[in-house]
C-alpha cells in the first residue's frame, strides 16, 4: 500500500521478512472478508459520493464524519 519493503517493516516489528509477509497477507485478507457488501442501490451510492466530495469541497467537517 506505502510502497515500503517489507525487509523495512521487519525491522520496525521486530520480525522476519517472512512473518512480515505472512501478517500482511492474514490481515489483507481479514480486511477483504470483514468488507460489507455494496449497496445495490445506485442511486443512493451516488447520492452518499456527491455528499461526500461536496463537504469536502466545503471543507464541512461535521458532514464527512456524518454529524449534523
Amino acid at each position: 500500500m506505502f510502497a515500503v519493503p517489507f525487509d523495512e517493516i521487519a525491522a520496525m516489528v521486530d520480525r522476519s521478512p517472512e512473518a512480515t509477509r505472512q501478517l500482511a497477507s492474514r490481515a489483507r485478507r481479514r480486511v477483504q472478508e470483514s468488507a460489507p457488501p455494496p449497496d445495490p442501490d445506485l442511486t443512493r451510492q451516488r447520492a452518499v459520493v456527491d455528499a461526500y466530495f461536496a463537504a469536502a469541497r466545503d471543507g464541512d467537517l461535521d458532514a464527512l464524519r456524518g454529524g449534523p
